[in-house]
């Protein structure tokens, strides 16, 4: 990030230490840039219990979702601008949001937009369940937790190629991935899944759900411990010094 020292920040990454990553992309920079090819990934997950959502049919009127944040990188701005052009061609377009701030004054903000501030966790799930996309414009992504649990309530989701999602998204069969800042991509994008039959939604629906399949805090708990150990074991064997 701009506002912190890059170089003091990459010396870290350079310790005698066992890395633990929670994404592919940064175990592929950690390989890349630091040479280190010894690190485990734990990727997140989401409580099952909290999201999800049962088979359903696509809205009546076409619903796209997305989540408020006012800092540059989560890129609500390039939203606002996908959110403008799809209502030229989808005029009975309804747009829900949440977030933990309210949207005062933000530029481009469309008053239609049902904004809910600060909701309750066990509602959040309800506000997946409650749209056909879940649109993620984010310049930058450590993971995306959202995207997840947007999916593991039967959302497909349409994303920027930035944490998680770019791992995980795959054009036309749970999403779209576009390339940052593509505000025509992910219009067309989010068209596509908007405008689809219910059948062809539904199978959407059906494979965003399908991708969580596996993933579990359960399963991401034992592959912590896991990586844990070998830490452990690399620094009995000695493999952990500095240079």
């Amino acid at each position: 990030f701009d506002f912190v020292p890059q170089e003091r920040c990459e010396a870290t990454y350079r310790f005698p230490f066992h890395k633990i990553v929670i994404a592919k992309w940064l175990l592929n920079l950690m390989q890349a840039k630091f040479d280190d090819i010894h690190v485990d990934l734990v990727p997140n997950s989401v409580d099952k219990n909290q999201f999800y959502a049962g088979v359903r049919e696509k809205q009546v009127n076409p619903t796209i979702g997305f989540l408020y944040a006012f800092t540059h990188f989560k890129g609500v701005d390039i939203t606002l601008q996908v959110i403008k052009k799809l209502k030229e061609s989808i005029p009975n377009l309804r747009v829900i949001s949440f977030g933990s701030y309210m949207p005062h004054n933000f530029p481009l903000w469309d008053d239609t937009i049902e904004f809910n501030y600060s909701p309750a966790q066990d509602k959040i799930g309800d506000i997946y369940a409650q749209c056909d996309v879940w649109i993620t414009a984010s310049r930058t992504e450590g993971f995306n937790l959202p995207a997840m649990e947007a999916m593991a309530c039967r959302t497909p989701v349409v994303s920027t190629k930035a944490g998680w999602p770019e791992e995980a998204v795959i054009d036309g069969y749970n999403g779209f991935l576009t390339e940052v800042d593509d505000v025509g991509a992910l219009v067309k994008a989010s068209e596509t899944i908007l405008l689809e039959s219910n059948v062809v939604w539904k199978r959407y629906s059906h494979n965003a759900y399908k991708t969580l399949e596996n993933s579990s805090w359960q399963a991401s708990a034992d592959m912590f411990e896991k990586a844990l150990i070998r830490g452990i074991e690399r620094t009995k064997n000695g493999e952990l010094k500095n240079n």
